[in-house]
């Protein structure tokens, strides 16, 4: 399980800290099985840096599904006009836009970067 586990991407963590500096709740949706997070979670301290983590295997619900979305929404308090979603599945972010959430496609932490620029996150 732990090898399928590629690290960390250059640039995404310092984006966290950042967003994190600048008073953002940041929150994690993750498909992953409870066992395969339990491992890698002590291993990265950006982790920590998360307000929450929401896995799949402890909700018993998975991303693209819009009810991992609204469990998502309703333990954090917040409505989908209220936060941005980032994922790297085109799948994800389809069923989150539906939602009405503002959205991100993640294929670099340079993309990502110059997008919150241009909303006025960073």
């Amino acid at each position: 399980m732990e090898e399928s586990i590629t690290g960390v991407i250059p640039g995404s963590v310092e984006l966290l800290h950042r967003l994190k500096a600048a008073g953002y709740s940041l929150y994690g949706l993750t498909n992953w099985n409870v066992e395969k997070f339990t491992l890698v979670r002590h291993k990265y301290a950006f982790f920590k840096l998360f307000d929450d983590i929401i896995v799949s295997g402890e909700v018993k619900l998975v991303k693209p599904d819009p009810a991992i979305f609204q469990y998502l929404l309703q333990k954090i308090g917040r409505t989908p006009q209220e936060c941005i979603l980032v994922d790297d599945s085109v799948k994800n972010i389809e069923a989150a836009q539906k939602m009405g959430f503002a959205t991100h496609h993640f294929t670099s932490p340079a993309r990502l970067e110059l997008e919150l620029q241009q909303m006025g996150v960073l």
